[in-house]
């Protein structure tokens, strides 16, 4: 009985997570939503369950948005 209850609580705040990012997004075009989400910690996953986009697709897009950001400020965000 506890699993079924977390896996429901789950299951409600999963949804809410793509409510929510859909929407603050929807103005964006893809790069640029793949850019805020991930900033936002969300996982490939949870991204292109948001999007209605390909796991795959959001993987190599992170890649590419990670490596121009390398390029243009010459180290990995994370150390800026």
């Amino acid at each position: 009985m506890k699993n079924t209850m977390n896996d429901e609580i789950i299951e409600r705040l999963d949804i809410v997570i793509k409510l929510l990012s859909a929407i603050s997004v929807k103005d964006m075009n893809l790069k640029d939503q793949i850019r805020v989400l991930s900033g936002l910690d969300l996982t490939p996953k949870q991204i292109s369950r948001a999007l209605r986009k390909n796991m795959n697709l959001i993987r190599v897009m992170k890649h590419n948005i990670k490596k121009e950001e390398e390029e243009k400020y010459g180290k990995r965000k994370e150390e800026i």
